[in-house]
């Protein structure tokens, strides 16, 4: 599996397959965010890192945190 690089300015796409109210875990596996409604029209489709979260990233789609395992690799 290809790593995935989480910088800001960076474009990633937001997994399609993620289900709402699982926990998806951050890039070292210490904590999770619960993927939530308000995130489901993001599922497949590319978005802009506009800041880092010590759990995964803030997109240009939401304020929601979106972590590394929400991110296609």
């Amino acid at each position: 599996m290809k790593e995935l690089l989480l910088e800001m300015g960076r474009t990633v796409r937001v997994r399609k397959d993620l289900e709402v109210g699982e926990a998806y875990y951050n890039e070292d596996y210490t904590d999770y965010e619960i993927f939530t409604e308000d995130m489901v029209q993001a599922r497949g489709k590319e978005f802009l890192i506009l800041a880092l979260d010590p759990n995964g990233v803030v997109l240009d789609y939401t304020e929601c945190v979106f972590t590394y395992e929400m991110l296609e690799r």
